[in-house]
């Protein structure tokens, strides 16, 4: 008799001879010559399902996939697309470029030959690999170079030392007093379009700057520097962008304007100096067409000296209701049409000052972007509005106010009233 056991690997039945204790030695080689055919018949089995999967392996490996009969240059623009919209990698192995290289061999060397996808690179507090830069902006070859660094690493100061004129796009900290970035030591940054800086000192800033890099934007961001005096000696043709962020006198943001005559969008920011008796001629009105776009708080005394016929985005931070002559004055003079309005709000109460808030926003008919940022209560400041047919044309309202606002003035949720709002809009 025989008996039979289910394989659990592949539920085959495998019969098992039942022979008793006292089975004779006939028997039991009779048992014994059955068990070998089996074992004979399995290894057969075995032997054909081997060769088979040899023979499916080799007819894969000869499948030759569409993506890989794409020319280079297709792949190639394929893998640029990959990239962050913002346009700078952190290099992540999760990320383009580098998990497109590590697909396949093909997919790697059409990676490492795509120069566009190694031009840039951002590299945080966190990321410090030693030779990073080395090996990464070497495959952009000859193509200008965009880097953030959001550290101050000497490595990393040493190599944009070294490379000054291949820079198009720098972010970089610019608080150090020694001469690493001096452009008349290493060669000028001659293709240098962009500037940031998060930190900054005024030596650090003419280090970049003294051999003229043509900029066209340039943004001094540093929450270290109180206050900047940039004294130019001529004027620059290139610049269309400044932000600062450190206070300026009155005189020098008129100083800037003359000296970057070609400024289309100008921030100064927390604040512009204020100053009781101005070190400039009030009875000038300084015209400067090229200004399209304006940042500055409304009590600045430089507002008055404005005229910026040609100006289309406008940014007035602590707007109060002190200030709205001047910001009356300054409108009439320029006589523009403000279409972009981000405005900051001082001292808005919904029973004290809908009445002012309604009258500072009537100032601007033709706004189409409006954006009001600092609140308290946003539904407060829409209930004071819905009444009033102020802003006709708006087809864009972006409300910032914060997360925990003061336990006095709870954010309440008044569907209504943001629907009569949104109706006289």
């Amino acid at each position: 008799m025989s008996s039979s056991n289910i394989c659990e690997h592949c539920a085959s039945s495998l019969p098992r001879p039942t022979l008793a204790d006292d089975a004779s030695p006939g028997e039991l080689r009779t048992a014994l010559a059955g068990v070998k055919l089996q074992i004979s018949m399995y290894k057969n089995l075995l032997a054909a399902l081997d060769k088979v999967e040899e023979d499916l392996e080799s007819r894969l490996a000869a499948v030759v996939y569409p993506i890989s009969k794409l020319p280079f240059e297709i792949t190639s623009s394929i893998f640029t697309h990959c990239l962050p919209n913002e346009g700078h990698v952190v290099p992540s192995s999760s990320d383009a470029p580098l998990s497109l290289s590590h697909v396949c061999h093909q997919w790697r060397e059409i990676a490492l030959a795509t120069s566009t996808l190694w031009t840039s690179l951002h590299v945080d507090a966190n990321t410090v690999v030693p030779g990073l830069l080395e090996t990464w902006f070497p495959r952009a070859k000859e193509r200008p170079l965009s880097l953030i660094v959001g550290g101050l690493y000497r490595s990393h100061l040493n190599y944009v030392s070294s490379n000054m004129g291949r820079f198009r796009d720098l972010n970089i900290r610019l608080d150090y007093t020694d001469e690493t970035l001096h452009s008349s030591n290493n060669g000028a940054f001659s293709m240098l379009s962009h500037l940031a800086s998060v930190q900054a000192t005024e030596e650090g800033i003419w280090n970049c700057l003294q051999n003229r890099p043509p900029l066209r934007e340039f943004q001094i961001l540093s929450s270290n520097l109180l206050y900047i005096s940039l004294d130019y000696h001529s004027p620059r043709s290139t610049l269309t962008h400044l932000e600062i962020s450190a206070h300026i006198s009155n005189a020098m943001f008129l100083k800037l304007l003359y000296h970057f005559p070609t400024l289309s969008h100008i921030k100064c920011h927390p604040d512009i100096q204020p100053a009781s008796v101005l070190d400039v001629d009030q009875d000038i009105a300084e015209t400067f067409p090229n200004l399209l776009s304006l940042g500055l708080p409304s009590t600045c005394a430089a507002l008055r000296l404005l005229k910026l016929p040609n100006l289309t985005s406008l940014e007035l931070r602590q707007l109060a209701y002190s200030a709205r002559l001047d910001v009356t004055a300054f409108l009439l003079r320029s006589k523009c049409r403000i279409s972009c309005l981000r405005v900051s709000l001082v001292g808005f109460d919904e029973n004290e000052n809908c009445g002012e808030t309604a009258e500072l926003l009537s100032l601007f008919p033709s706004v189409s972007s409006l954006e009001i940022v600092g609140l308290e209560d946003p539904t407060a400041f829409i209930s004071c509005l819905s009444p009033h047919n102020l802003i006709p044309e708006v087809t864009e309202l972006v409300v910032n106010y914060a997360l925990n606002p003061h336990p006095s003035s709870p954010v309440k949720e008044d569907a209504a009233a943001c629907d009569t709002f949104l109706s006289c809009i």
